[in-house]
């Protein structure tokens, strides 16, 4: 979605999107197994003294794998960002400042953007996940295992005997 800033850069004309729902495609976020459901967005455009402030709060809904235990799960993020937008001869995408070259701005690109960069690296089902037993491969938030739970490293093992 394109919008145009023209009104609220000469005239501090407000631009409110309640409810934009983007349509969910392959954004590369480097896992394979990520499947994105619905991407929802809020934005809210006015101007601040000689600013314009953009405020943005996405909704991201997907289905993916712990990375601890493997589990198929389903999780919902929130991004909220607000970014100041200038008009220079070069469009930019900063932290916190957007650089346009004219009145559009690309509403789906800027979003694309803050869920690369505020994507978790890594994703749990719940925070306190054990994980999988490395011998008996159990998923220790369902069964417990009566495995030996420590664990030497094969190259120092010889000094195990020292203790």
């Amino acid at each position: 979605m394109i919008v145009d800033l023209k009104n609220t850069f000469l005239f501090g004309e407000p631009i409110e999107i309640k409810e934009y729902t983007i349509p969910p495609k392959k954004i590369n976020l480097n896992r394979g197994n990520l499947r994105i459901k619905e991407i929802k967005a809020k934005v809210s455009i006015h101007s601040a003294n000689e600013d314009i402030i953009l405020d943005n709060l996405v909704n991201l809904s997907f289905s993916t794998v712990c990375d601890r235990c493997t589990k198929e799960i389903t999780k919902t993020l929130n991004f909220p960002l607000s970014r100041r937008i200038k008009i220079s001869k070069q469009i930019e995408f900063l932290d916190d400042e957007i650089i346009l070259s004219n009145h559009n701005l690309d509403i789906n690109a800027l979003i694309e953007s803050d869920i690369l960069s505020k994507f978790p690296d890594i994703i749990l089902c719940k925070e306190n996940c054990k994980g999988i037993c490395p011998k008996c491969y159990k998923n220790l938030n369902e069964h417990s295992c009566k495995c030996n739970k420590k664990i030497i490293d094969p190259r120092l093992k010889i000094l195990e005997n020292l203790l």
